[in-house]
């Protein structure tokens, strides 16, 4: 992974760091599950090729210091430090939603599927007070 140290580099390089461009929460949502999903099939190679991929991962040394991360944070701003937190609440808040709105897809079209087959079953009988037959019924 490429380090960066935020008093070692200029301005503009720490803006073209840390902007990022807007990204549709369920695009980023896939890909996350598609990343995860990938990563649980094939394990440790799978997260270290893409490390590889998206950071430029070139040692095989994966692993972090207690120390290593002390180090890191202590380059952060507050304001850096403050941004990731909302990030994650933002991320969290956006996951929330959108399981709940998958829930209620699945609740809305259950009972959609439960009100056809009511139907039906009303038609039916309403056929056969009639002396009317269906080949539905």
């Amino acid at each position: 992974m490429k380090k960066f140290y935020l008093k070692k580099i200029s301005a503009s390089k720490r803006n073209n760091l840390l902007t990022r461009k807007a990204i549709s929460p369920i695009t980023v949502k896939y890909t996350v599950e598609h990343i995860c999903n990938n990563v649980k099939q094939n394990g440790l190679k799978a997260a270290v090729d893409y490390a590889s991929k998206i950071d430029g991962l070139i040692s095989k040394n994966i692993y972090v210091t207690q120390k290593e991360f002390d180090e890191a944070e202590k380059e952060l701003s507050n304001e850096i430090k403050n941004a990731i937190k909302a990030a994650y609440k933002n991320i969290n808040f956006i996951n929330f939603n959108i399981q709940k709105l998958t829930q209620l897809k699945q609740l809305m079209e259950l009972n959609a599927k439960e009100n056809l087959f009511r139907l039906k079953m009303l038609d039916c009988i309403y056929l056969q007070e009639q002396h009317l037959y269906h080949r539905q019924c």
